[in-house]
């Protein structure tokens, strides 16, 4: 049986003025319907796996300044741990409006 999960992605935003000055928001959005995969995201053969583990879903574009929880309302945990998870990279793209999501434990990113 495939699990889906609910993860709440706080994506944050970094804006610079004209004199240089940085300006950082956050927004945070709830994904539904997510699937969870244990191993991370392989690009090509002759690369590296990106990331611990991989998320596929209907996310906004992500990269490496947002974090993802998993909130311990969505399961039990046991195939997803639940907590916080960091992206690593950013998002590619996976099918019409949903992209895979490579990422890592905020205790290990």
């Amino acid at each position: 049986m495939i699990q889906k999960h609910t993860v709440t992605a706080l994506v944050t935003t970094t804006t610079r003025d004209d004199d240089g000055d940085s300006t950082t928001s956050t927004t945070s959005k709830t994904v539904t319907d997510v699937l969870y995969a244990p191993e991370g995201l392989s690009e090509s053969p002759d690369r590296p796996v990106v990331g611990d583990a991989s998320l596929y879903g209907a996310f906004p574009l992500l990269d490496a300044d947002d974090t993802l929880t998993h909130p311990t309302s969505c399961c039990d945990g046991t195939l997803f741990p639940r907590g916080s998870w960091q992206v690593v990279g950013g998002t590619k793209g996976w099918a019409p409006g949903k992209v895979v999501v490579p990422i890592k434990r905020t205790a290990t990113a």
